[in-house]
């Protein structure tokens, strides 16, 4: 999984290897609040920030082997 740019300040690109698409996405803020939530069958995804104040987020993504969590930093 890549994810860059981490920090970044309005979008976050994700990429999965082609035989292991996600299946989902989550954003949490720190305080476990979900803030976006996103279904797909993709290889890559953009999280836009969409107004999401600084700070770090959780994304979790959902793949048919399990989930992945990784921290992203919005500034």
């Amino acid at each position: 999984l890549m994810i860059a740019p981490n920090p970044a300040s309005s979008e976050v690109i994700l990429r999965s290897a082609p035989e292991s698409p996600m299946l989902g996405i989550e954003v949490f803020d720190m305080n476990g609040r979900r803030v976006q939530s996103h279904n797909l069958r993709n290889n890559y995804y953009y999280v836009q920030r969409e107004g999401l104040p600084d700070g770090m987020y959780v994304v979790r993504i959902r793949f048919e082997e399990g989930t992945i969590a990784k921290k992203v930093l919005f500034r």
